[in-house]
């Protein structure tokens, strides 16, 4: 199934991007072939590109639909949550406005209108938007979670990690103790053992 909603995801400061497309490979690529050049029509996350550099910045996959609709319909239960919070590069909360000269047909129109009805988000969806929601908690290490998640995902490289600095409450996230270890400055296995329930915190950072 080549009908996706992908993230494009920078490991520094846990921001995102959502997006969906019919072909990855030439959607990542059209993203990294604008960024390189300095010309994506989303200045939000071509300031970060240019910040941080290539290196810091991941293509995810996060799932798979038989039809573009169905992809569609999902993207924009993405950005009816995320648009508008800080940690999301995305400007419009509408998929139309942001197809980058795809257009719909009359009847692709009609199908995406009544797919919307009475919608319910996905399980993976609903897991995404409570994480998001102060005082709940996720089971971000679950199993269940990783089986959800990682088959669909060509960059998957271990549990999606939240963790909050004590001091300040400020959040990070990200795919992979290797990644957030980076983030935070610390070992592998330091940030292992906090995961685990080891110990509570280490340089001021815990499980969110």
């Amino acid at each position: 199934m080549n009908n996706i909603v992908y993230q494009i995801y920078n490991i520094c400061n846990g921001y995102s991007y959502w997006g969906s497309t019919n072909n990855w490979k030439n959607r990542k690529n059209s993203h990294w072939s604008m960024l390189h050049r300095g010309k994506h029509h989303n200045p939000h996350l071509q300031n970060a590109w240019n910040l941080y550099g290539e290196e810091n910045f991941i293509f995810f996959v996060l799932h798979r639909f038989s039809t573009i609709e169905e992809a569609i319909n999902c993207e924009q239960n993405y950005l009816d949550q995320f648009v508008g919070k800080k940690y999301c590069y995305n400007a419009s909360q509408d998929t139309e406005s942001i197809m980058l000269g795809r257009k719909h047909s009359i009847k692709t129109k009609i199908k995406i209108s009544q797919s919307k009805l009475g919608a319910k988000p996905s399980q993976i969806t609903r897991i995404k938007m409570s994480k998001s929601r102060i005082g709940r908690k996720c089971p971000w290490n679950s199993e269940r979670l990783k089986k959800q998640l990682g088959p669909l995902n060509p960059n998957y490289k271990g549990d999606y990690i939240r963790l909050e600095n004590i001091d300040t409450g400020k959040i990070i996230e990200g795919w992979g103790i290797s990644n957030v270890s980076k983030i935070i400055g610390t070992d592998r296995s330091s940030l292992g053992r906090i995961i685990r329930g080891q110990r509570k915190s280490h340089k001021r950072w815990r499980v969110k």
